[in-house]
């Protein structure tokens, strides 16, 4: 019995080694470009529904490792971003990076952000702190969300969001709990 309970702890450990390091591949991403509501202005904190497909003019690119989604600048408000629907509930963790355009916009006119559910949640604007930080927000099974950059004109440049270190955690606190249950039996 004393046995089989560390060969359970180190599986279990195993396993929460394996989502710790978990990258994008983990999940199938879709690149869309959609209107964004509203007018004007972002801010920060704000949020904004996602609409209809548009011709907002953005571009990204997907590695196992880091997503880079450049934000439009063909004359339309909107967000270019990278979409996927969580399988099960759990914590998804990201870093993130924002730049614009060196001589682009100013505060306000782009921003990097997060969406979920079809609300685009600004992280960063141009030209304000700040620029690059770690994102953790809770899923559940069927939610919809993603990764992306908004223009609020579509001119003077594009900004473009980095986004790296993408932990998806569903279910890691019952993994958590299966090791601290091999633990308990091994003190027995």
């Amino acid at each position: 019995m004393y046995g089989r309970s560390i060969m359970l702890g180190v599986a279990g450990s195993l396993f929460i080694a394996s989502i710790a390091s978990a990258n994008f591949d983990s999940f199938t991403w879709s690149l869309s470009n959609n209107a964004l509501a509203g007018s004007g202005l972002f801010t920060n904190p704000g949020s904004y529904a996602v609409g209809s497909a548009a011709a907002v003019g953005g571009s990204g690119t997907l590695t196992s490792t880091t997503m880079t989604v450049v934000g439009g600048n063909a004359s339309v408000r909107g967000v270019t971003w990278y979409s996927t629907t969580a399988t099960t509930a759990g914590t998804i963790s990201v870093n993130w990076s924002f730049s614009n355009t060196p001589g682009g916009d100013t505060s306000g006119w782009d921003a990097g952000g997060w969406v979920l559910n079809g609300n685009f949640t600004v992280l960063a604007l141009n030209s304000q702190s700040p620029t690059s930080g770690v994102l953790t927000f809770g899923v559940n099974a069927g939610d919809t969300f993603g990764f992306g950059t908004g223009t609020a004109d579509g001119t003077f440049g594009a900004s473009t969001t980095v986004f790296t270190n993408f932990v998806p955690a569903p279910g890691a606190i019952g993994l958590l709990a299966l090791a601290g249950l091999a633990g308990s039996r091994r003190r027995r």
